[in-house]
């Protein structure tokens, strides 16, 4: 399949430029909470006028135009090339690894909706992919697979159950092992995040109100999609 980034490359190169405070607490408080309200908030918003605009027997569905979708389907060992704006990966080997990458988008409303799906890799950030993430955000979850990481000394460990909010200014160092995400990356103004109230990474789990409905939302956008 043929591999595209326009639209991620519009969203890394656009919007204002936000440089995140170096705070050391993943702690889930009340601007927590508020942000993740605000996901959640935008999601519904997003899901139901891509319907009403492209669907209109069917306002709850997205039905998105060729133009609008990217696929990148490509060998493990070139994750590197495709996600390079953003991320230094480095390939790991395990023994559950299927030799392939692939990566579903769907842009809509200055946002990118994605499916992740990859073999175990290492990660971190150089200062270029910094400077050209920062003014966004990566609200996520996974399917399956798990991510080790931290930014500084701050545990940024991650699985599936919850749902997690990241400052794309973040400076990680993350193993994951093999797995499949769903992501709605999405500038910080559309949530109106701020450096001084929030943590680097946000995470509430499904127990919780906003968690449910957070992964509900997930539920029906990638069920759609």
């Amino acid at each position: 399949a043929a591999s595209r980034t326009e639209d991620i490359t519009r969203l890394a190169t656009a919007g204002p430029r936000m440089r995140a405070s170096a705070r050391q607490s993943a702690k889930f408080e009340t601007p927590g909470q508020y942000l993740l309200l605000s996901a959640a908030l935008k999601m519904a918003m997003i899901y139901r006028m891509e319907g009403v605009l492209t669907h209109e027997s069917n306002p709850a569905k997205f039905q998105f135009s060729a133009a609008q979708r990217g696929l990148v389907e490509v060998p493990s060992c070139c994750i590197r090339d495709t996600v390079g704006l953003l991320f230094d990966i480095t390939p790991l080997t395990f023994d559950d690894n299927c030799g392939l990458h692939r990566n579903r988008n769907w842009y809509a409303e200055n946002c990118i909706f994605s499916q992740f799906e990859a073999d175990a890799f290492a990660v971190r950030r150089t200062k270029a992919q910094i400077e050209n993430g920062e003014h966004l955000l990566f609200v996520h979850r996974y399917v399956d697979g798990h991510l080790r990481g931290r930014i500084g000394d701050l545990n940024i460990d991650r699985e599936p159950g919850n749902i997690y909010i990241l400052d794309q200014a973040s400076n990680v160092e993350c193993v994951q092992r093999p797995a499949t995400m769903q992501n709605l990356i999405i500038p910080k103004s559309a949530l109106g995040f701020d450096p001084d109230k929030h943590a680097p990474l946000t995470s509430i789990s499904i127990q919780h109100g906003l968690g449910r409905v957070l992964n509900a939302l997930f539920d029906d956008v990638f069920q759609d999609l």
